[in-house]
């Protein structure tokens, strides 16, 4: 093979694979003159190995590369002016690419989808809320109205209570019975009189009676005796 042919077959195998080592071509064809084989085959385990995106099976076999030689020692430029075919690879990783496209496409529409009826969901729930605490606010309005003037309800509403006063100085104002009612034995109490003077009184007594007014259907009394301090 002259160096012109072993020229040739290097430069279309580097513009085919990898156009930047075109500039050492000439180094190249003076250091692998009478080796062409030994280039070829290196070029092509560097550029046509397994993982490469242009892997072709056939370009690996030694009939490929004695082909080759023979053609461009012959003066066929079969590579001339030929680029790399996509491989199968290479048409996978598209199919892949856009099948990843599509889904994504899909998955956030179905997502876009899924928030919408959530939120349509959730409009729903809020309306029955709202139902709800409106049912429930008009029977709270309408229970209070029933109490509304009603007399609170007191532990002492089942008995009845009388005040023994024994004092007689001058007229006093007591609190009301039911305050009475919750002192103790030996309490003792600051009350004005009918000219505003404080006055001291004990309660000195606390009977609870359950039998007199029981008898005839009564309630039970609570008599409570006061005297003075």
């Amino acid at each position: 093979m002259t160096k012109d042919s072993f020229r040739h077959l290097l430069t279309d195998l580097y513009s085919y694979y990898n156009p930047e080592y075109i500039q050492y071509v000439d180094d190249l064809v003076e250091k692998y003159h009478r080796m062409e084989h030994s280039a070829v085959e290196m070029i092509l385990m560097k550029y046509n190995h397994r993982n490469s995106p242009y892997f072709d099976e056939a370009k690996s076999t030694e009939a490929y590369m004695m082909s080759l030689i023979k053609d461009y020692d012959q003066g066929k430029r079969v590579l001339e002016g030929l680029t790399p075919q996509v491989t199968r690879k290479e048409k996978e990783e598209v199919v892949r690419k856009d099948y990843v496209e599509e889904n994504a496409q899909k998955i956030t529409q179905a997502v876009d989808e899924k928030i919408q009826e959530v939120k349509s969901d959730i409009g729903k729930t809020e309306e029955e809320l709202k139902k709800l605490i409106s049912k429930y606010t008009t029977a709270l309005d309408e229970l209070d109205k029933k109490l509304e003037g009603q007399k609170p309800v007191s532990h002492f509403d089942a008995v009845d209570i009388k005040i023994n006063l024994f004092y007689t100085e001058s007229e006093i104002k007591l609190p009301n019975k039911e305050v009475l009612a919750s002192l103790g034995l030996g309490s003792r109490i600051l009350v004005l009189n009918a000219e505003n003077k404080p006055i001291g009184l004990e309660v000195k007594d606390i009977t609870y009676d359950c039998v007199s007014n029981s008898m005839f259907g009564g309630k039970p009394t609570l008599e409570i005796t006061l005297e003075k301090a």
